[in-house]
């Protein structure tokens, strides 16, 4: 059913625009539990490394992720990870922690390949399904893709972060 469920693309004014958080009494009382269950479909289905609302059409701070948050490497095969999904994310970013750069993909903005410099590492804090705080420390390429996400939670864009030239290294066609 969700094989080919089209993401909204690049240029889609919806992207441009900073999702609301997420009514974490309204999230207690089964209020997103329709959005939850078709992220989570749609990951598992396209083994999408990160999804969010707003790429459904969705103004609204939640990500679904299929990698695993604790490997620091480049994921190799995602299809048998579980689905997490994070409502509210927040990420803070610590104070005198490396960066590097890394080559994104989105699947919001087909065809274009970015190599972009991040902070290797993150403090995240996110609320479950269950309204459930977590806050952990997420490391290398997790944290990039984490901060991927939470990009475009935050209406940025990869035509947004290229003329960021403090943020971008080189872009690949």
């Amino acid at each position: 059913m969700f094989k080919n469920f089209e993401l909204l693309q690049i240029g889609d004014p919806m992207l441009k625009l900073r999702a609301k958080e997420v009514d974490i009494e309204a999230l207690q009382e089964g209020k997103q539990d329709a959005l939850l269950k078709i992220m989570r479909m749609v990951a598992n289905k396209n083994n999408y490394f990160e999804l969010t609302a707003p790429q459904m059409g969705v103004l609204l701070r939640v990500v679904a992720l299929k990698i695993d948050l604790f490997n620091e490497s480049y994921p190799q095969d995602i299809k048998d990870n579980e689905v997490t999904l994070m409502i509210n994310p927040k990420i803070k970013h610590i104070e005198g922690v490396s960066s590097s750069a890394e080559y994104e993909l989105c699947t919001s903005c087909k065809g274009r390949t970015m190599l972009v410099e991040r902070p290797d590492r993150i403090f995240l804090e996110y609320f479950t399904p269950e309204a459930i705080k977590v806050q952990i420390f997420v490391h290398g390429y997790s944290a990039h893709i984490v901060q991927h996400a939470i990009d475009h939670l935050d209406g940025k864009d990869f035509l947004v972060l290229e003329n960021e030239e403090e943020e971008i290294i080189h872009r690949h066609r």
